[in-house]
């Protein structure tokens, strides 16, 4: 296991390289073996979807960075109207701080604006319904719903 993409790939050439040099042409047996060489967010992804029905997760789920995330809430901003409004509402950066914010503290967020964001109170309620909720997410489809999902979203 490595961080990079570029470092796991040029540590399976290594390895495939070696073995062929020992082992000679019954190395493609071992080479497989290397399907579990990667990063570690790979073979963390690996894991999860093979363990996804013993720990709750549908295994078709997605794993989104963190400008993914930004875009989504930000799409949730547009869909909502609150993209047009007349006083400036949080961008999708601070809509994503703020939400991870309160998955992450497991507070509600009335306390996380109230001592992280005093400058969003005023837009508390609009905050509130870009939280996702998988039965309310139907109109920005299923990857959404699932982004949903594996953030333990509600299901109000």
């Amino acid at each position: 296991m490595t961080f990079s993409r570029r470092a796991a790939n040029e540590m399976i050439r290594r390895v495939e390289r070696i073995v062929r040099a020992v082992i000679g042409q019954s190395a493609a047996s071992v080479t497989e073996a290397l399907s579990w060489a990667g990063t570690f967010h790979a073979i963390g992804a690996r894991l999860l979807r093979g363990y996804a029905d013993q720990i709750g997760l549908d295994p078709a789920f997605t794993i989104h960075d963190r400008e993914d995330s930004a875009d989504l809430l930000n799409l949730l901003r547009y869909q909502l109207g609150f993209s047009k409004t007349e006083a400036r509402f949080p961008t999708k950066g601070t809509c994503l701080a703020i939400y991870s914010r309160c998955i992450n503290a497991e507070s509600p967020i009335e306390d996380v604006l109230r001592t992280s964001f005093p400058w969003c109170t005023d837009w508390v309620e609009e905050l509130k319904k870009l939280r996702l909720r998988r039965s309310g997410t139907a109109a920005v489809g299923p990857r959404l719903r699932r982004f949903a999902a594996l953030l333990g979203a509600d299901d109000d």
